[in-house]
């Protein structure tokens, strides 16, 4: 009986890792690229509570950093979300899940560029 509750937390275990493997498709980089991510996210996370806020329009602020219009937020916005889309996330699906393949590098850069292009 022991056995037979041992075998089958074994094996939930097991499942539940499979489970997590495949339905996130999400990679797990280690080192520095993974906190490159992690920063570039937040990074992201404090720009969208800056520009939300009204921060931005007080003159202890407004003397030293820009005030952006609509079209520039919505550029950076988008060049954060395309970036951390091809690094976060495999463009192809033979792709590795540990590190970053080059060509994911180019697509994130190049999704920056095109995004941030006026």
């Amino acid at each position: 009986m022991v056995e037979d509750t041992e075998k089958s937390q074994a094996s939930d275990a097991e499942l539940e890792a499979m489970i997590a493997a495949t339905d996130t498709g999400a990679r797990s980089p280690e080192g520095n690229v993974g906190k490159l991510i992690v920063a570039t996210a937040f990074c992201w996370s404090v720009f969208q509570l800056w520009i939300a806020s009204p921060l931005p329009y007080l003159d202890v602020f407004s003397s030293w950093l820009p005030v952006l219009n609509n079209t520039d937020t919505r550029s950076i916005h988008l060049a954060f979300a395309v970036s951390l889309a091809f690094l976060a996330y495999p463009a192809l699906k033979r792709s590795p899940r540990d590190r970053i393949p080059i060509q994911d590098w180019v697509l994130a850069g190049a999704g920056i560029v095109v995004t941030t292009i006026k």
